[in-house]
């Protein structure tokens, strides 16, 4: 394999893992991407290490796309928060099971005043 699997970075300093992700999975899409090119010579390797690069920063973003997606939903659904609870009571069950027959005792004009 190629020298570069050795070193974490050869772009001219530049890493781009922050300090809070995994190395260890940046190392591993690296060498996966390595693996597959098998890049010869320094412009080949760092032509397959900024490949690496974007394909990790699609990968943040689609977390953080993912994160900004989940708070959304949380806020969006904040004034019905109970109501949700009890939908959702799956989630845990001994806990939602009062709050579920609350719900479905519950009249129109309750639901109205809430």
């Amino acid at each position: 394999m190629s020298k570069s699997q050795d070193i974490p970075h050869l772009n001219y300093g530049y890493y781009p893992v922050l300090p809070w992700e995994n190395a260890e999975e940046y190392a591993a899409l690296l060498a996966s991407v390595i693996a597959e090119y098998n890049p010869n010579g320094p412009t080949e390797e760092h032509l397959v290490e900024e490949l690496a690069g974007i394909l990790w920063r699609k990968y943040r973003l689609r977390l953080a796309d993912a994160a900004a997606h989940q708070r959304g939903h949380e806020d969006a659904t904040e004034p019905y928060r109970g109501t949700v609870d009890a939908a959702l009571v799956h989630r845990d069950v001994d806990k939602q099971l009062e709050r579920v027959v609350d719900a479905v005792r519950t009249t129109q004009v309750q639901t109205e005043e809430e």
